[in-house]
């Protein structure tokens, strides 16, 4: 069953073990609208086994969004031996993802001073700026 946490609404199998050094996901960015329709059959994929973990970005506190001025963002989580596989799975429902990132590569990227905390406090700054002119 699908959660809410924190910006994401998450599906996971914790009894699918990935592979810690190749753990990352298929990024795929959609309007809200097509990815809550193919969630639950991610989720069901989840729950079959077929995938460990998808989740995505809902959009609904976009007060508080990391990057309010992207479109959502849906993950499918994999490593190295299985993102062929996750990449499938995600093919035969027409999705078609922007691009693999492993973990390893997200962690520095969201450190002070990496790519996505930077592009993360600029569009923040400027949604709190845009705001204030009302």
């Amino acid at each position: 069953m699908a959660s809410r946490y924190g910006p994401w609404i998450v599906a996971n199998n914790p009894s699918y073990k990935l592979s810690p050094s190749s753990t990352g996901k298929w990024i795929v960015e959609d309007s809200l609208e097509k990815i809550k329709m193919i969630f639950p059959t991610l989720e069901k994929l989840v729950n079959e086994r077929r995938i460990p973990t998808v989740k995505y970005t809902h959009k609904e506190d976009i007060e508080n969004d990391a990057f309010p001025y992207n479109p959502p963002v849906l993950c499918v989580y994999g490593d190295d031996d299985t993102k062929g596989q996750m990449f499938e799975e995600l093919t035969k429902l027409g999705i078609t993802p922007i691009g693999w990132k492993y973990d390893r590569e997200t962690t520095p990227d969201w450190e002070v001073g990496g790519k996505l905390y930077e592009e993360s406090k600029r569009q923040r700054e400027r949604f709190k700026r845009s705001r204030s002119l009302f």
